[in-house]
């Protein structure tokens, strides 16, 4: 058993100090193209963090369904948390989790978008309550995991929202939720201001997909989460070795 929310207190007593860690998953409740639910980023972010826990014998906790997702707020469905709103919460649940004695503290989370806030609330941790042992990712060296799997370019070099690779995970964990009739190709232009100015998704994007999703399949989905769990474990049992 790796599932928090399904142990009793005295487990919890003997389980949480004996472990390499506990995972605090974060996700996002956000728009994903015409094809993915708004859930994909709960859905992938458990997927990971379950998939990882086994791997290093960490706890996981239930997911955090709200992210920070200010691009992509004007889209119909998509609920944003502030930075400061999220931030408050991962250093309440570290806090938590440190007085009931966890080694290590990893978060992971399956929505970019809170990537930053991650980072901040590990150096409050570790500038305010001398909490030192936090480790955060949020997908990785996702280009080179990628290679030999995904077959259409990233957008903007760097992005792959709603995509080939997140739709392809999403066939993979999810595929009732998927809707391929409906996926869609596309690579928006990208605005010479972006990155300089905050750019809503809304005012350059018709669809919220920022790729090709067409191209997806559940055996690239499979493959692309093996590696990244993989990736991700490796880390962890390197930077937590005793």
């Amino acid at each position: 058993m790796n599932r928090y929310e399904e142990m009793t207190w005295p487990e919890a007593k003997e389980k949480i100090p004996a472990a390499r860690g506990v995972i605090i998953t974060l996700g996002s409740v956000e728009q994903h193209g015409p094809h993915l639910p708004l859930g994909t980023d709960m859905f992938m972010g458990q997927e990971v963090a379950c998939r990882v826990g086994e791997l290093t014998d960490c706890l996981v906790l239930p997911v955090i369904p709200f992210g920070q997702v200010w691009s992509a707020k004007e889209f119909p469905g998509t609920i944003s948390l502030s930075p400061e709103t999220l931030c408050n919460l991962l250093v309440d649940i570290s806090l938590s989790l440190n007085h009931h004695g966890a080694k290590n503290i990893i978060m992971i989370t399956g929505h970019s978008g809170n990537s930053s806030v991650m980072k901040d609330a590990a150096r409050i941790l570790y500038d305010r309550y001398h909490i030192k042992n936090v480790l955060y990712y949020a997908y990785p060296d996702k280009k080179k995991l990628a290679e030999g799997i995904m077959e259409s370019p990233f957008w903007n070099g760097r992005l792959m929202h709603a995509a080939e690779m997140e739709t392809s995970m999403m066939l993979a964990v999810k595929p009732e939720l998927v809707h391929m009739d409906r996926a869609v190709r596309e690579y928006p232009d990208v605005p010479e201001e972006l990155d300089f100015k905050t750019v809503p998704w809304s005012e350059y994007s018709q669809t919220g997909v920022f790729g090709d999703a067409t191209l997806a399949t559940e055996k690239k989905g499979e493959e692309y989460i093996r590696r990244m769990v993989e990736h991700i474990a490796k880390s962890i049992l390197h930077i937590t070795a005793e």
